[in-house]
């Protein structure tokens, strides 16, 4: 990841926060912008969990097991495949998206605002 990538991923939630108290109908606050700091980082947090799955292969290895399966079932294209020559998978090597910056600038922007909404209410 580049480094402006990287510095715009730890901004983000500051734009968001910022976006958020724009946005919300009882104006700018200081609780406003808290919630736009937890709003923004659940989504970078549910962001990183979607790219943790994908990168497991979870759902590239359910269609390969139905492409498996479905050409056991024609006979045909197995013939075809062994007559000319080619493997019977094809295989390509897919980009892996890094889950691990996005889950730890969420992580932290949570913990961050859970830290300013208990100073507020207590102190």
């Amino acid at each position: 990841m580049t480094k402006t990538r990287q510095s715009l991923l730890n901004l983000s939630p500051l734009f968001g926060a910022c976006l958020y108290t724009l946005l919300s109908e009882k104006g700018s606050s200081y609780l406003g912008w808290i919630d736009g700091i937890t709003y923004t980082s659940l989504l970078l947090l549910m962001v990183s969990g979607v790219l943790f799955i994908r990168n497991g292969k979870f759902f590239s290895a359910f269609t390969d097991s139905c492409k498996r399966f479905f050409s056991s079932l024609r006979k045909k294209e197995a013939y075809i495949r062994e007559r000319e020559g080619r493997k019977q998978q094809v295989g390509y090597q897919s980009r892996q998206l890094p889950f691990l910056p996005v889950f730890g600038v969420g992580i932290f922007y949570f913990l961050l605002s859970l830290l300013l909404s208990f100073l507020y209410v207590f102190v």
